[in-house]
């Protein structure tokens, strides 16, 4: 009963992993930097006040813990350890302290030997994407057979937003997002069913079905790290992972490893592979959360993949 109790208490906490934190000036910052040569983007990102009613929950749920046998007490301690880590990197969001910050939420270390790895599996996958393009609405039409059809989740909802190249899962709203100006393969858009849809969508699914309340909203340590290294590794077994793909996973894992650089220069190191748009699109992912993006710093969740 008290593991319960404390699972209601934890899972009760206003605390969310900050992934993909959106600068409110975004589109104004991206045309500033599109219209010079040198210039770096300052974020701004909605203000949150430290409220320490949250430090006290987390140390009211602590006194919980007194008497718990040993695993459990040390999985509780690390578990709001990492909460707590994750509320005072959004209070950081846009401050100088952020990338202190992201570091102390997101401790993987960045091992050299993630290189190794992935030019491994570089010679292992043979796919690459060759079909004519689809746009935005014949994406959607796709997604639409699969979430509504074949999985009957009529509770999620598809829509295109502006300005994006990208597609991505909003688990907590029950959204699938499609960027305006994303055009994808029929053979890419495969594999991209198989990483948004058949893993981050039915696992919120399935995660909205357990009995423990902070397992239902995905508190738990380094989730991140399981859930994107998961889509990656079911890309590779239905083969829908494909050479440009793989590529991107490792040149966003360069960008971190090289977070002491500005956005401008990482930017610019990335227009030998990609167009202007995406180069911008993936330092965007790095450097979201920093406020002055000429500094050190950034945010470290595309290392999960």
């Amino acid at each position: 009963e008290n593991i319960f109790l404390i699972s209601e208490k934890i899972g009760a906490l206003p605390i969310r992993p900050l992934l993909t934190p959106v600068a409110l000036n975004l589109q104004e910052e991206k045309k500033k930097f599109f219209q010079s040569k040198s210039y770096n983007p300052i974020f701004t990102y909605k203000k949150h006040e430290t409220r320490e009613e949250i430090y006290e929950s987390i140390n009211d749920i602590k006194k919980l813990l007194v008497g718990l046998p040993k695993d459990y007490n040390i999985y509780f301690l690390n578990l709001l350890d990492y909460l707590q880590k994750q509320y005072e990197l959004k209070i950081s969001l846009g401050t100088k302290i952020f990338w202190e910050k992201a570091r102390d939420a997101f401790d993987w270390g960045l091992p050299d030997e993630a290189f190794t790895w992935g030019s491994t599996l570089h010679d292992m996958v043979n796919k690459s994407y060759t079909s004519k393009l689809l746009n935005p609405k014949e994406i959607k039409e796709i997604f639409s057979e699969i979430l509504f059809k074949k999985y009957k989740l009529s509770d999620w909802e598809i829509i295109i937003v502006p300005s994006k190249t990208t597609i991505s899962v909003w688990p907590i709203n029950h959204k699938i997002r499609i960027g305006e100006e994303a055009f994808r393969s029929k053979e890419r858009l495969k594999q991209i069913i198989v990483h948004e849809i058949e893993t981050h969508v039915l696992r919120a699914v399935n995660n909205e079905k357990w009995p423990l309340k902070f397992f239902r909203k995905k508190m738990v340590k380094d989730y991140v790290l399981y859930e994107e290294g998961f889509a990656v590794f079911n890309e590779f077994k239905t083969e829908t992972l494909s050479k440009e793909s793989l590529q991107r996973y490792l040149k966003r894992y360069e960008l971190i490893k090289n977070l002491n650089m500005s956005f401008r220069d990482l930017y610019d190191s990335l227009l030998t592979f990609y167009s202007e748009t995406e180069a911008f699109e993936m330092v965007d992912r790095v450097k979201r959360g920093m406020g002055d993006t000429s500094k050190p710093g950034g945010h470290l969740k595309d290392a999960a993949y």
